[in-house]
């Protein structure tokens, strides 16, 4: 089984001992190119030339060193339905089941470099909502539908006065003593606009200005913003902070 890029480079081949003597001794192996001016055609080129699976097998191959050899091919695309590459089998015998089997390979891996995609986007997007939430002026808390704790700004930590490292992973409920205005919505699933409030924090009391968004999804979120009073939390920077943290 052999894996290339784009331009059919061969970047992984793995074979039995018995069969690896055999294909090295034409030259296959890892680096090679399978370009049709150097090997004839292949089921490899063919495959990323046209973008479906191929198979060859003995005198379908131009190269009389291939005729011995039932060849398989599967492109891999990205996201975007770019080829990046190719997944290939190379037997001594014809098999109605490796055609699929090759084909299956291919769309697990193409299925897994979709996933790497859309988790490396949604971390960068992450990163970018959390770069512009560190620099406004309000203070951001975030939670989850279980009551985890998931972010909080640098604004947010200075009105708390505690790192926001020290409170992520860790239970609101356990946190913050929240006003039974909050608490209700909550439980009724209903929005509070701005009111001044107070919120009981490791002992202490702060006056606060808060809202309540509950993002409706599968699990219903709560979204509560706060500030001292003397500034006051945008709701809509908390429904950008969790829209986004629960999408990771």
């Amino acid at each position: 089984m052999l894996l290339t890029d784009e331009t059919g480079c061969t970047l992984s081949f793995h074979a039995t001992p018995a069969m690896s003597q055999r294909l090295m001794a034409l030259g296959i192996g890892e680096g090679i190119y399978w370009r049709e001016g150097m090997m004839g055609n292949n089921a490899v080129t063919t495959a990323l030339l046209l973008h479906e699976p191929v198979s060859l097998q003995g005198y379908e191959h131009f190269n009389q060193s291939l005729h011995q050899f039932a060849c398989f091919a599967t492109p891999i695309f990205d996201s975007y339905s770019a080829v990046m590459g190719a997944v290939g089998l190379i037997l001594l015998d014809e098999s109605d089941t490796v055609s699929a089997l090759v084909h299956s390979t291919a769309q697990q891996i193409s299925a897994k470099l979709h996933a790497d995609m859309i988790l490396a986007e949604s971390n960068q997007h992450l990163s970018e909502v959390h770069a512009l939430l560190d620099g406004v002026e309000e203070g951001v808390l975030a939670w989850d539908h279980k009551g985890t704790i998931l972010y909080l700004n640098k604004n947010g930590s200075d009105l708390l006065n505690v790192k926001g490292e020290k409170l992520l992973g860790k239970n609101i409920q356990d946190t913050l003593t929240l006003p039974q205005r909050i608490t209700h919505a909550i439980t009724e699933n209903r929005d509070v606009y701005l009111f001044e409030t107070a919120v009981e924090f490791q002992g202490a009391f702060i006056a606060l200005a808060m809202s309540l968004k509950i993002v409706k999804g599968v699990a219903n979120t709560p979204i509560v913003t706060s500030r001292c009073c003397t500034r006051l939390i945008t709701f809509e920077n908390w429904f950008i902070a969790t829209a986004v943290l629960m999408r990771v």
